[in-house]
């Protein structure tokens, strides 16, 4: 079993989007990709000029959607 999941955010002018994408890419017979988890969510920004609370509040938007 192998799982990978890859997180995407970015800021358009007052809404930060993330979206998460896991998939099982455990190699079968058939070498297909089952994508386990997508998940977007849109959220309001806050104007935040730290990096580090940026990537915080979008990851807990994220994780109050799945």
């Amino acid at each position: 079993m192998r799982y990978e999941a890859r997180v995407t955010a970015y800021d358009v002018l007052d809404k930060v989007h993330v979206v998460l994408n896991a998939r099982d890419t455990t190699a079968t017979e058939t070498d297909t990709v089952d994508i386990v988890v997508n998940v977007a969510v849109t959220v309001d920004g806050r104007g935040t000029d730290r990096l580090d609370v940026w990537c915080r509040e979008a990851l807990l938007a994220l994780l109050e959607a799945l």
